[in-house]
């Protein structure tokens, strides 16, 4: 099927294309690595009048200072995961973003980009939420704001921005002590979205849990943040005990659906076996110790 016609106009910057979306109004969307938008036109489950394309401006660099790494919107998953910083402050990015589709949407595919679409089955958006980072936008009509990312979701495929508003950065704290992190996945097979995946990023003080962030995707219509299995870990010392009570809160928490990848049944009990194994890996690395992990977890291996 072929997309529907429309007027393509290509942005000179990030202000320009705040000012396009102004002025066409709801008709108009932004393009960046287009590995969503592009399909979703070829579908006609997008049928835009205006595309404005950002994929020819070029990224402002990575920065890094004391406190935290921003990432310019147009970077791609590429060249996040390839940053040294970036890998070595967060073990969930480095787990994750190997595993995002293929070689070509990492190269292509943009960190703006996969926060703005919010696809539930998305992963830029569970590591934004674990690490709380913050969104930074430009706004042709308001200047802009910073979002804190529990903010900014809403359900699928919809976050806060307002018809103007352009993604310009995220900025990830870097955690103070001891951190480790894991992201894990359950696929049929590379290249397709997951089942079920989960992320745990934590930081430990003298082996108790100072901070912890857990998010998964692919469960349901959004984004799925425990907050009180949050609150049940932080402050405490990682024990069997405290983790089959949090195993047993997230249970209680969860809303998987059916969907065409798996039953809510299997998501379900997915999500807790993936969670006690991630944030083992997590207190792992946080104490320091190596600890190989393949994120992917492959449907027939798993019935193997």
């Amino acid at each position: 099927m072929f997309p529907k016609s429309c007027e393509y106009i290509p942005a000179e910057s990030l202000e320009d294309a705040s000012e396009l979306l102004d002025r066409y109004g709801d008709g108009a969307v932004l393009l960046a690595g287009g590995q969503s938008l592009v399909p979703m036109m070829k579908l006609r489950l997008a049928s835009p009048k205006v595309i404005v394309d950002l994929s020819h401006i070029e990224a402002d660099e990575i920065d890094v200072d004391e406190d935290r790494i921003r990432l310019p919107a147009l970077v791609t998953h590429a060249d996040a995961v390839n940053h040294e910083s970036v890998t070595e402050h967060f073990d969930i990015i480095a787990d994750a973003v190997p595993q995002i589709a293929d070689p070509q949407v990492r190269n292509m595919g943009t960190v703006g980009g996969s926060l703005a679409q919010a696809d539930p089955a998305g992963d830029w958006g569970p590591l934004v939420l674990a690490t709380g980072g913050t969104i930074s936008t430009l706004s042709a009509s308001s200047g802009g704001r910073k979002i804190p990312v529990s903010e900014f979701f809403g359900g699928t495929l919809e976050t806060c921005l307002e018809r103007d508003e352009v993604i310009e950065s995220v900025s990830l704290p870097i955690p103070e002590g001891d951190t480790g992190g894991a992201y894990l996945k359950i696929k049929r097979r590379q290249g397709v979205y997951a089942v079920v995946s989960v992320g745990v990023h934590l930081t430990l003080e003298d082996d108790v849990i100072d901070s912890v962030g857990v998010v998964f995707n692919s469960i349901g219509q959004r984004y799925f943040n425990p907050s009180d299995v949050e609150e049940l870990l932080e402050g405490e010392r990682i024990t069997d005990e405290l983790v089959a009570e949090a195993v047993d809160l997230l249970d209680d928490e969860i809303e998987a659906i059916d969907d065409i990848r798996g039953s809510a049944e299997f998501k379900q009990n997915a999500c807790r076996s993936l969670f006690e194994r991630a944030l083992g890996i997590a207190a792992e690395r946080a104490r320091g110790n190596e600890v190989e992990n393949d994120p992917m977890i492959n449907l027939t291996e798993l019935h193997a």
